[in-house]
């Protein structure tokens, strides 16, 4: 049964990708497509959420709110619509619950003068609405939603290695041997660091930390990245800069090392810039784990 917790994976902030018919119960197949931004946050103590979304219709762009409230006694929703082209308005509400992951729910308005039944299909990272003028028995679905998370707030948090290498064609290579391990850290201030290690690297015979022979003081060296800094975001380019402020390769510092940014479920893909590696320009590829 539903509970407090359905719309957890709303909450944060996200880009929406929208589909929506043009002209409604016209019997219309011609969609209209465009994006706007969307925060969503819990009130009252986790029973209920608020959100505000940017709908950038091309031709009428507004801001919409939208109230979402949790009843326990009865383990269901209602949800409550409300926008900048009537300002002191709310729509009628959606009432409904969630059963095994999906939340539908179901309301009564009008639409050019004329009831209507309205449902809402609510999904992980995804919404619909239909509406119907015959009471239920037919429906159209005339909007979607597509919640895509701003990169910035995919790439927060820990991450661990899963394999570092070298792409070139169909060719792939392991600069520092299959077996290394790693993490890599954004937070919301903006700062990040990331380090790489190399298994098997010899220990200094000595114990001294300043003390290694040259053979122990290279493969420290070579069997090791280590970096800190800030980073930046350009969503469009689907880039990420690490502002580097400090480096165990010296000549990173004060250095700009771009990444690209690419998501497969919870593996996330940094493809470097060209970086001089052994005498020759490689692009290194490293993915991590959340």
């Amino acid at each position: 049964m539903g509970n407090a917790n359905d719309f957890d994976f709303l909450i944060g902030d996200w880009t929406v990708h929208h589909r929506r018919l043009a002209k409604r119960l016209e019997n219309n197949t011609e969609w209209i497509e465009f994006t706007g931004a969307a925060t969503v946050r819990k009130v009252l103590r986790g029973l209920g959420n608020f959100d505000e979304i940017a709908v950038n219709l091309p031709e009428d762009p507004y801001l919409g709110a939208t109230l979402r409230l949790f009843n326990p006694e009865t383990e269901t929703w209602s949800i409550h619509w409300m926008d900048s082209r009537r300002p002191g308005t709310l729509d009628p509400p959606m009432n409904g619950r969630f059963e095994n992951g999906v939340g539908v729910f179901f309301g009564d308005d009008t639409f050019n003068g004329k009831p209507i039944r309205i449902r809402f299909i609510w999904k992980p990272r995804h919404w619909e609405q239909a509406f119907s003028a015959d009471g239920g028995t037919t429906w159209e679905t005339n909007w979607t939603m597509d919640f895509e998370r701003p990169l910035r707030a995919e790439l927060l948090g820990h991450w661990t290695l899963v394999s570092l290498t070298i792409v070139n064609g169909t060719e792939v290579e392991y600069p520092m041997g299959r077996d290394v391990s790693g993490v890599i850290t954004y937070d919301e201030a903006g700062h990040m660091a990331a380090q790489i290690m190399q298994a098997d690297r010899p220990p200094f015979s000595s114990g001294d930390i300043n003390d290694g022979t040259f053979e122990e003081l290279s493969a420290a060296l070579t069997g090791y990245t280590a970096y800190f800094g800030t980073y930046t975001v350009d969503e469009s380019a689907r880039v990420v800069t690490h502002h580097v402020r400090g480096s165990l390769f010296p000549n990173w510092v004060g250095t700009e090392q771009r990444r690209e940014i690419a998501f497969d479920g919870d593996q996330l893909t940094l493809s470097s810039q060209p970086i001089l590696f052994k005498g020759k320009t490689r692009v290194f590829r490293a993915t991590w784990r959340r």
